[in-house]
């Protein structure tokens, strides 16, 4: 008996972000489930995980600053010459900007800047870049990771709440924009709270220190744990899949429970 095709068989998938974290599980989610995968990142991209009988895609990296409009062009050019077009666009690239003051009575121009150019500006010109190939599948769709940050109040991380605020927003009125097309692309966001990911080091720190803050952080959602990046991947896969064909316009939280508190 022939066994059924994965849910994104032969279905191409861009995903920005990917060296680590929550990009870097999320190219590895779709790589799984038998899509051609094109893992986007400034930093190098390690290749895909070996795991015994797992199915598996293809996975390709492009190196692209998704601050550059040209290597956007560029790398749009590069998938429209093998592939023709786009079945998913998942936007993970961003910093913390943690390592500058962030307050509003110190933050420097230049700080907001790199914040907002990274987070923000990125997923405006990368959707932008893709729309087109994105028009051109059948059943195209569009994930863009914000943050449980984005409804918080956090004065010494003002950048970086004001950018996932931001993309939360931008995320709603692009699914209303793209639901106007034929056949109508899908757009929905994910707003994850503490996530064990490498964009956590700097906050937590080393040692003893990192210990105790780890337990604060942890101690805060209902549930007393850190999210897994996995955990993030599979609600951006769920997104991205047939399986949420009625929904857009959507943002899920996967914070533990600690918008609740």
């Amino acid at each position: 008996m022939q066994s059924a095709p994965l849910p994104f068989s032969n279905r191409v998938v861009l995903v920005t972000g990917a060296a680590s974290g929550i990009g870097r599980a999320t190219a590895r989610r779709f790589y799984q489930a038998d899509a051609h995968v094109i893992a986007a990142d400034i930093q190098p991209i390690m290749t895909p995980t070996n795991e015994k009988h797992a199915p598996r895609g293809h996975e390709e990296s492009i190196q692209v600053d998704a601050r550059d409009e040209a290597g956007w062009k560029r790398a749009a050019d590069e998938i429209a010459a093998r592939y023709g077009r786009l079945d998913a666009l998942v936007h993970c690239a961003g910093i913390t900007g943690i390592d500058s003051a962030q307050n509003p009575s110190e933050i420097e121009t230049e700080t907001w800047r790199r914040v907002m150019a990274v987070n923000v500006e990125s997923a405006v010109i990368g959707t932008r870049a893709c729309l087109p190939l994105l028009k051109n599948s059948d059943e195209a769709s569009i994930v863009i990771v914000s943050s449980l940050a984005g409804r918080m109040a956090l004065p010494a991380a003002t950048a970086y709440a004001a950018s996932k605020a931001a993309l939360s927003s931008f995320a709603r009125s692009l699914a209303m924009h793209c639901a106007t097309f034929a056949p109508p692309i899908r757009v929905n966001s994910v707003a994850p709270g503490a996530i064990e990911t490498p964009m956590w080091d700097a906050f937590l720190g080393h040692g003893a220190e990192r210990a105790e803050r780890h337990s604060q952080v942890a101690g805060a959602a209902p549930l007393k744990r850190f999210g897994s990046a996995d955990e993030v991947a599979e609600c951006i896969f769920y997104l991205a899949s047939s399986a949420a064909g009625y929904v857009t316009g959507a943002e899920i939280v996967l914070d533990g429970g600690q918008s609740l508190t």
